[in-house]
């Protein structure tokens, strides 16, 4: 008796083909905080579970003072939410942590509420994920006292051999 066979590029449920964009192996340099501090992150997406779900493993890089990199790395798993057209995903990092986020389709990407980063006063976060000609665009947002949010991070990632 055999196991069950892998599945080759299953095509992704309705409710999750939205986020196509992410397939693949797509790398980039970004900014952080006052845009001189440059960050790399990969990224490699792929359907799974037989295109139910979406599976992102990540990597970032923070360049450190003494010469040094402080790597991060995240696997995230994308589903098909319990109401119709809603996601939900789930964040395992390599510290440990479990952190659940509610993904929203956009006309030309996702946004979904983050976590503040480290050091930085404000009330909120998110993360606007915009489709373009060459991979996406990834800028982390925070905040304002007046309710607005501004750009805190941003990077464009690529698609491998772009």
């Amino acid at each position: 008796m055999s196991g069950p066979q892998p599945e080759r590029h299953a095509p992704p449920a309705p409710q999750i083909a939205v986020l196509g964009f992410l397939i693949g192996r797509l790398r980039g340099q970004g900014w952080l905080g006052d845009r001189d501090y440059q960050y790399t992150k990969r990224v490699s997406g792929s359907w799974v579970a037989g295109g139910h779900h979406l599976l992102l493993e990540m990597c970032a890089d923070y360049p450190l003072r003494d010469g040094l990199c402080d790597s991060h790395s995240v696997a995230l798993i994308v589903s098909p939410g319990p109401e119709e057209g809603s996601l939900v995903s789930r964040a395992y990092t390599d510290g440990g942590s479990v952190i659940d986020y509610r993904p929203v389709p956009t006309a030309g990407g996702l946004v979904f509420d983050d976590r503040v980063p480290h050091g930085v006063r404000a009330r909120r976060a998110r993360k606007v994920l915009r489709v373009t000609g060459f991979g996406y665009e990834e800028t982390l947002e925070v905040e304002r006292d007046d309710g607005g949010f501004v750009p805190y991070a941003k990077i464009e990632l690529h698609r491998m051999g772009e």
